[in-house]
């Protein structure tokens, strides 16, 4: 497992002054964690050079990934964006476990974690080592998930769940000013943690102890404690599975008798949850017109298709998770999508020789299906699959 840092923020980040000024604060307080390779989407391969930010610059009005192959092992993210719906930005970090078995460096990260907590005021962050023990609370919270090419390792990630409940108290925990208010300031600065901390723009820092690692040595004892906050703080914000039924029926026969019967679900019981003043993040949608040129432009500079990088399972396959960056495509997007798609599996048949290659598709248009077909009979070592069984035709789709 690695140790997981994010901050979640009401405040705009998408301009490239927010974006140098992110790359400084990494640079001056934990050069460690200064990338190695960044991009748009997976695959993440494109060199960061120091010297040449303003190439970075270029991306940062989008979400964009970061990575570090050597050490420390790292696994970051930028989210950013505008409309009437959207969330918080978010920053994230992902590190190896093993960077932090030398304080200097745990007091580097924590010191980020502050500096971070200046310049863009989160309303909530955290920092966390998760555990075995949690993975089954993060997969009833929809906050933990399958991650690595064996699927063995399981990955943290908070977001929207905070519109519905909190769901968890982590290692590290900084309540912004909603949940200073949700709360009260006196209850957050009186919970029985190791470091309570009152922090510039009216954030409260909760701490269990001295180092992250401890959540592997010290688990029970750190659990204990985080409970009885939980228990301190009450006013029914945290998840609790107990307020759920026991039975989770979720099998449905469509995407959207599923999504109904999780939606019931979560909404057995109603936690308090802050308002949030999004208004900095939320503009009004665009015209019919500017959401073409938009469309298009992010075509012309990221393709018509959307793929995860390959993963190679516990059986052998080796899957890739595909899909149209918009929906539904366009005639244009299906004989373009169908282009690359063949192109990409044709390399990853010569990569992974000897093994099978699957691309899963969430929706795949009717007219691909033949042409996918005849390429599992070209090369019986390709297969295809669609989750939900949605093969829509791109031009019945859009007349609906």
């Amino acid at each position: 497992m690695d140790v997981f840092l994010k901050v979640l923020t009401a405040k705009n980040l998408e301009s490239r002054k927010r974006g140098r000024e992110f790359l400084k604060l990494l640079m001056q307080t934990n050069p460690d964690l200064l990338p190695e390779f960044y991009n748009y989407y997976e695959p993440i391969n494109i060199p960061y050079d120091i010297q040449h930010v303003d190439e970075v610059l270029n991306a940062w009005q989008q979400s964009i990934l970061f990575r570090r192959r050597g050490k420390p092992r790292l696994l970051g993210m930028v989210f950013v964006g505008r409309g009437p719906r959207v969330g918080h930005h978010s920053i994230s970090l992902d590190v190896a476990a093993g960077y932090f078995r030398q304080p200097e460096k745990v007091a580097a990260t924590l010191n980020l974690m502050r500096e971070l907590c200046n310049w863009c005021q989160p309303n909530f962050a955290y920092l966390h080592f998760l555990q075995p023990q949690e993975v089954e609370l993060g997969r009833l919270t929809r906050t933990t998930s399958p991650s690595g090419r064996t699927g063995k390792r399981w990955r943290l990630s908070i977001g929207r769940e905070i519109f519905s409940y909190l769901p968890d108290l982590y290692w590290l925990t900084i309540f912004g000013p909603p949940y200073v208010k949700l709360f009260g300031r006196e209850r957050l600065l009186s919970a029985p943690a190791y470091r309570v901390e009152e922090l510039p723009y009216g954030m409260v820092w909760i701490q269990l102890s001295e180092s992250p690692l401890d959540m592997r040595d010290r688990y029970d004892e750190l659990h204990a404690q985080r409970q009885a906050i939980k228990a301190h703080l009450n006013q029914n914000a945290f998840f609790d599975p107990g307020f759920h039924p026991r039975e989770r029926d979720f099998v449905g026969r469509t995407p959207e008798e599923l999504e109904a019967k999780i939606a019931a679900w979560y909404g057995t019981h109603t936690y308090n949850v802050p308002e949030f003043d999004l208004s900095e993040l939320r503009a009004p949608l665009p015209t019919p017109e500017e959401a073409a040129a938009l469309r298009q432009s992010i075509k012309e500079q990221f393709g018509v298709l959307t793929f995860t990088r390959p993963e190679t399972l516990a059986d052998g396959r080796v899957v890739r998770l595909v899909g149209f960056r918009f929906w539904p495509p366009s005639t244009e997007d299906i004989e373009e999508g169908w282009r690359r798609l063949r192109r990409m599996a044709l390399r990853d048949l010569r990569r992974y020789r000897g093994q099978h290659v699957e691309y899963v598709f969430h929706r795949l248009p009717a007219e691909l299906v033949g042409r996918l077909e005849e390429l599992q009979r070209e090369r019986p070592d390709f297969r295809y699959a669609v989750q939900g069984n949605d093969t829509s035709s791109g031009s019945e789709s859009r007349r609906s």
